[in-house]
């Protein structure tokens, strides 16, 4: 029984290695087409020119250089005449020349730029008047017109212009600038129509304005330095966060009213640090070295926590204006602060400056203010003001009649306050005031200098008492 069985299971074995076929896997399938590059070149036969134009671009699509371009007389680099184009320069330059136009031309939508450097053109290097014009790594130098041309909606990004013969960007409205650099341009180094948003751009050595910007605009993180005329020069309803201008001729920043900044740097400016309009607001400000004042505001504006220190004067503020928490100090030869009526300053610090520390007119209210060793008086205001809980320390050494508290016109109130070290401690001009609860010790002429007609509360010496006292009342004003 077994002789019959292994045959049969030998026979099985073989016909099943027949059938298994060969064991090397088939060769990879021959390719139908080659791949294609989807862009277009630019060149004489795909993009031909015109008496006008090295290459014309009439189509739609995308277009990229093979090599550099070198300019011609009387003609353009690249004239695109079809909307929605883009182009890369592939790293490439196009260098013009004498009488040579622009670079890259066009009046139409959607025209994007890539890649590359244009350079030494006699009109502008990229002028695109079109509609959302975007430009990404692309450098625009020594043209005789603008670096960038562009229309309204155009975006540029990490581009620079860099000593061309007027603005370096030129954009429309609702124009979108990040990492953009203008350096040595003929005229501004910005200049931009409404509502254009600029992210950490910086703007050096430009004939005019660094930043020139319609109203609405938003600026972050922009640098303005050592411009011809003013750092950023920007229209109303603006609003500026964390921006500086240095060693620029004029004013550091020329802002329009109802703007706001915030945590923005001016320093060794020509003219003033920050020159902004009405109904506006400051926080968290810096003003060094101008040469006229640290901040000019207009009307009805807010300043909280700003500096303003070694100025030709620190803060000049417009009529129903506040100020709290701002510091003016060592600012020559004018005053810490100054304003005309219905100033509202709390919690503000004035020392060292050589005229006033603080210096109000009408309507005013100071509250929990310091001044201290200004050349003339402490704090300064003339009618229907009020003067309450500050101190006033070392004031009025560089006039005769310095006074550390001086109101100098009538229906004032003076409460609460501390004189020290002053010429004049608290000095009552006119009748019609009211002094109560102050305290004064050690002014070199007087503690008290009050005129007849005021009222007053009884003044008790203490100076002579040694310990606990018991005359005087609430209203008593205090030597000791």
């Amino acid at each position: 029984m077994r002789n019959r069985i292994v045959p049969t299971l030998i026979i099985a074995l073989a016909a099943g290695s027949v059938s298994a076929g060969a064991l090397d896997p088939p060769a990879a399938p021959t390719p139908t087409q080659a791949v294609v590059e989807p862009r277009t070149p630019v060149g004489a036969e795909t993009t031909p020119g015109n008496p006008s134009t090295l290459f014309e671009i009439t189509a739609s699509g995308s277009y990229y250089l093979t090599g550099p371009v070198m300019g011609q007389t009387a003609r353009h680099g690249i004239t695109v005449s079809a909307a929605n184009v883009t182009i890369d320069l592939n790293g490439f330059t196009m260098e013009g020349g004498i009488a040579t136009l622009n670079a890259i031309q066009s009046d139409l939508d959607g025209l994007t730029v890539l890649n590359g450097t244009v350079r030494d053109w006699s009109q502008s290097g990229i002028r695109a008047q079109g509609r959302e014009f975007r430009a990404e790594r692309v450098d625009s130098v020594s043209n005789l017109g603008n670096g960038f041309l562009a229309g309204d909606g155009a975006i540029l990004i990490t581009c620079r212009a860099v000593l061309n013969g007027s603005e370096g960007f030129q954009v429309g409205e609702v124009a979108q600038l990040i990492n953009c650099r203008s350096q040595g341009s003929g005229a501004e180094g910005f200049l931009a129509q409404s509502d254009a948003v600029f992210e950490n751009c910086i703007s050096l050595e430009n004939d005019l304005e660094g930043f020139e910007c319609g109203e609405g605009a938003l600026l972050r993180g922009c640098i303005a330095r050592e411009n011809g005329n003013e750092g950023f020069n920007v229209g109303s309803s603006s609003t500026l966060e964390g921006c500086s201008a240095r060693f620029n001729n004029l004013e550091g920043f020329q802002v329009g009213n109802a703007s706001t900044l915030r945590s923005c740097t001016a320093s060794a400016n020509g003219q003033e640090g920050f020159n902004v309009g009405n109904e506006s607001t400051l926080s968290g400000c810096v003003a060094r070295n101008s040469g006229f004042e640290g901040f000019e505001v207009g009307s009805n504006s807010t300043l909280t926590d700003c500096t303003a220190d070694f100025n030709s004067a620190g803060f000049l503020l417009g009529n129903s204006s506040t100020v709290s928490h701002c510091t003016a100090a060592a600012n020559s030869p004018e005053n810490g602060f100054t304003g005309n009526t219905l100033i509202a300053a709390d919690h503000c610090v004035a020392q060292s400056n050589r005229g006033n520390g603080f210096s109000f007119g009408s309507g005013s209210f100071v509250t929990e203010c310091g001044a201290r060793d200004n050349d003339e008086n402490g704090i300064r205001v003339s009618s229907d003001s009020v003067i309450l809980s500050s101190l006033a320390t070392g004031n009025g050494g560089a006039i005769a009649d310095g006074a550390g508290i001086l109101a100098d016109g009538s229906s004032n109130r003076v409460d609460g306050n501390h004189a020290t070290d002053n010429d004049i401690g608290i000095d009552l001009r006119l009748g019609g005031n009211i002094a109560v609860r102050n305290t004064a010790r050690s002014n070199t002429s007087m503690n008290y200098a009050f005129s007849a007609g005021n009222d007053l509360g009884d003044i008790i010496d203490l100076s002579l008492v040694d310990g606990e006292f018991a005359t005087g009342t609430a209203w008593s004003n205090f030597v000791h």
